[in-house]
């Protein structure tokens, strides 16, 4: 009985790690926006 619940519980720690990599990615996306993005436009206007 043990082993199937072990397996479950490494499942859901997988799933957790998934979940932490995926908000992980969208912080650095809302990062970049953030601090890339309005210097690129900066750039942009300051060119034309």
């Amino acid at each position: 009985m043990g082993q199937p619940s072990h397996r479950s519980a490494r499942c859901t720690n997988s799933a957790i790690d998934a979940l932490q990599i995926v908000r992980l990615i969208h912080n650095v996306k809302v990062f970049l926006q953030i601090t890339y993005l309005p210097s690129v436009t900066y750039s942009h206007v300051i060119v034309l």
